[in-house]
């Protein structure tokens, strides 16, 4: 054990009792053996703490932390990671399941290749109705990578994050998460690591996440949040590249001002307002269309006003006939 490098497991919860033994035992149950798992609970009211407690007890390798009050996720991560000894950090998504050979199959990488800095891996995406049943599962990253993002992750996220390790030094390098970003932090840390290290995809299923109803990648105004920040994130990120400054190192928060609404961010928009038309949450998309008009004007703007503005209340008469006429 004391030739395997320590990896240090970092997972935050809130309000997720009835997810908490499932996630923590597959922390529990890796079969790479220098781990430590440190685990903040972010002020939750439904008896979280209490049950994560409770597997604080059951292992040695478990370091819980309570939080006096509600600081958010990503402050969260920063502090558990000074707290962490590890050369390697793995981070674990509430409530999310982590295979048993998850951290022994993503370490290979990092332990083959010096210039490695940060390692994902195929992720099922389970997506759970109201009473926490499974609506849908997706695949998501099923192709080998190994190499430079630089420029290909102004075009994507090749990462939900949950199943992210990364190489500790290159971390600290760029200076880790950055507070400003309540949402899309990982996106903005992987911009900046990307200009530092390589990153490789592992094609196997070793992280299984769940989508709940409740959380940023479902509701409306966390998934516009969350989208605004992520393209600040890459434009922070193409002032580097182009020999500038980036804002948030030069303005700290007021950085966040100066945003720009161009076509990239229209685009990713009007895919999330195609999202609400198709499963005919109008007024969510009335209101996502309402204010990306208020802020941007071009192509996709028009398709989002003649989306929600003109061909939505038809589609709404043509939706509610259909269920008549079923019924009848």
């Amino acid at each position: 054990m004391s030739e395997q490098p320590l990896v240090s497991i970092i997972t935050g919860f809130y309000n997720r009792k009835n997810h908490v033994t499932s996630s923590i035992e597959s922390l529990i149950n890796q079969t790479y053996p220098n781990i430590e798992i440190i685990i903040f609970d972010d002020c939750s009211t439904d008896g979280t703490y209490e049950e994560l407690k409770k597997m604080e007890l059951s292992s040695p390798r478990i370091k819980l932390i309570k939080h006096e009050s509600n600081i958010g996720f990503v402050k969260g991560m920063i502090n558990a990671i000074k707290l962490s000894k590890g050369e390697f950090v793995a981070v674990h998504g509430s409530g999310d399941i982590s295979t048993a050979d998850r951290i022994d199959k993503q370490i290979i990488p990092f332990l083959q290749f010096e210039t490695v800095g940060v390692v994902g891996c195929t992720v099922l995406n389970t997506r759970l109705d109201k009473q926490g049943k499974p609506l849908s599962e997706k695949k998501i990253n099923q192709e080998k990578f190994h190499g430079s993002m630089e420029k290909s992750i102004l075009d994507k996220n090749p990462y939900t994050h949950g199943e992210v390790m990364f190489r500790r030094k290159f971390y600290d390098k760029v200076g880790g998460y950055r507070p400003q970003f309540r949402f899309a932090q990982d996106r903005d840390l992987w911009c900046r690591m990307s200009r530092v290290c390589d990153f490789y995809i592992v094609p196997e299923v070793l992280y299984k996440r769940f989508l709940h109803m409740d959380g940023a990648s479902t509701k409306t105004d966390k998934i516009l949040i969350q989208r605004l920040l992520s393209e600040f994130a890459c434009q922070c990120h193409e002032q580097v590249l182009n020999g500038r400054e980036d804002y948030i190192e030069k303005y700290k928060d007021q950085g966040l001002l100066l945003i720009q609404y161009n076509k990239r961010l229209s685009k990713k928009f009007y895919s999330l307002c195609m999202r609400k038309y198709k499963t005919k949450e109008y007024k969510d998309g009335k209101q996502l269309a309402k204010f990306l008009l208020s802020k941007s004007f071009n192509y996709y703007s028009l398709k989002w006003f003649f989306l929600f503005y003109i061909l939505s209340p038809f589609m709404k008469i043509y939706v509610e006939r259909k269920k008549k006429n079923s019924f009848e």
